[in-house]
């Protein structure tokens, strides 16, 4: 870990101390840490205040443009280890509106989640964060349905199954109905 993997850490945030890093060492803000973590994440991850993450948004911008984000690791970090999901619609919010071009593998994510049913401390994945996952990851096959019967359908699915008992049988139905309903327009 390099020092501003540490200050990103940490549960006392400087947005002074995040200037003298970037400004002396800058490719910290691009290392990745033994585990493919940036500062970025670790920034989500501890709730850092929006000036801390706005600081960090315009010092990847301004130093490092080109640069591209693991966010499939990213999100499946956040989502394993027991993340609130405001930390998770925030990372999310972030990419969107700043690196919208930058993928994320949903189907990779969904799977890892799935296959989880359990986090590192044997505490249960919430299922309101399952929820949003997959809600997010089917979001715009979802709207390209031609007609709003089948996205509420979809939808009121996701929305009542009980992501709990068998993730991967509920994932693989819902995706099943969606890809009938694209299929038969």
């Amino acid at each position: 870990m390099t020092p501003l993997h540490i200050l990103a850490c940490s549960s006392v945030h400087d947005l002074e101390l995040y200037r003298v890093i970037v400004d002396n060492y800058p490719t910290n803000l691009i290392i990745e840490d033994a585990w493919g973590a940036t500062p970025l994440l670790y920034a989500f991850w501890g709730a850092a205040p929006p000036e801390i993450i706005q600081f960090l948004l315009d010092s990847y911008q301004l130093l490092y443009p080109d640069h591209e984000f693991n966010w499939t690791m990213m999100m499946k970090t956040l989502g394993l280890f027991g993340t609130p999901k405001e930390h998770i619609e925030n990372l999310l919010h972030v990419r969107q509106t700043h690196f919208s071009d930058h993928a994320i593998d949903w189907v990779y994510l969904l799977d890892a989640f799935a296959a989880r049913l359990q986090f590192y401390n044997g505490e249960q994945f919430p299922e309101q964060n399952m929820k949003f996952l997959f809600t997010c990851s089917m979001s715009s096959r979802v709207e390209a349905l031609s007609f709003k019967v089948w996205r509420d359908h979809i939808t009121h699915m996701i929305r009542t199954f009980n992501f709990r008992r068998d993730n991967s049988a509920t994932l693989r139905e819902i995706e099943q109905n969606l890809i009938i309903l694209t299929l038969n327009p």
